[in-house]
């Protein structure tokens, strides 16, 4: 299973849950948190509403989640990847205290507790490789397009290979051939986050996450599922 942009503590529960039990149903070994899981809010450049949880909050709920995926898939293969939002958290030590960053204890990862929980973290902009599919959270790429009409084709013309994709809420799908016939696809993610906040109350998001088969080879099949009306479609 692959999911992104939770953006705790706005995750939509509703949708994890939908997320989580058809999961169950599948029978999956691996799950991909593909970016964005905390939502940084008090630690961004923007103006800040004080009213808004503050960040422990965040690293409490995060924790909590993470809890809970673990002990809904005792022995699933769990990776976390750093996105835009959880990158805040090290952009803002770099900037109002430099001094902490290379101590372990103040990573972000520790503050989740992902080793006991026996959770991987990917940072620095890796790509992960599941099999023949490279999966990116989206701001990888330079100037990446910040509201492309269709991101699933943004993610073709950048990477020029099949990619699955986060960052843009949005599920789209996008297929080429090459010269020699070989098909190329990429996917963009939904969401499971809430759908109309405060900054951005009308936009092209809807929920959604992916169930991906994969053989020995590497080959693969993506169900890039959408969220409506509390059913996976």
């Amino acid at each position: 299973m692959i999911i992104a942009d939770l953006h705790v503590p706005y995750t939509c529960k509703s949708a994890l849950e939908i997320a989580i039990a058809d999961a169950v149903k599948f029978g999956i070994d691996f799950i991909i948190i593909l970016g964005d899981f905390l939502d940084c809010y008090h630690l961004s450049r923007f103006e800040k509403d004080p009213r808004v949880r503050q960040f422990r909050s965040e690293i409490d709920i995060g924790k909590h989640l993470l809890c809970v995926l673990r002990k809904q898939f005792p022995e699933a293969h769990i990776i976390l990847k750093e996105g835009n939002h959880d990158r805040r958290y090290e952009d803002y030590l770099l900037t109002h205290a430099p001094q902490l960053i290379g101590f372990e204890e103040y990573r972000l990862s520790v503050l989740l507790d992902c080793f006991n929980l026996g959770i991987d973290w990917v940072g620095d902009k890796r790509v992960i490789y599941s099999g023949k599919l490279n999966c990116i959270h989206g701001d990888e790429y330079w100037k990446a397009v910040s509201s492309p009409a269709n991101p699933a084709r943004t993610a073709f013309l950048r990477s020029k290979a099949s990619t699955l994709m986060a960052h843009h809420h949005q599920s789209s799908e996008h297929t080429e051939s090459d010269i020699r016939g070989d098909i190329i696809t990429c996917w963009s993610l939904g969401c499971l986050c809430d759908l109309h906040p405060h900054y951005m109350p009308l936009n092209k998001w809807n929920l959604g996450y992916a169930l991906i088969e994969k053989d020995s080879q590497g080959n693969f099949q993506v169900d890039n599922k959408r969220i409506w009306q509390g059913k996976p479609l």
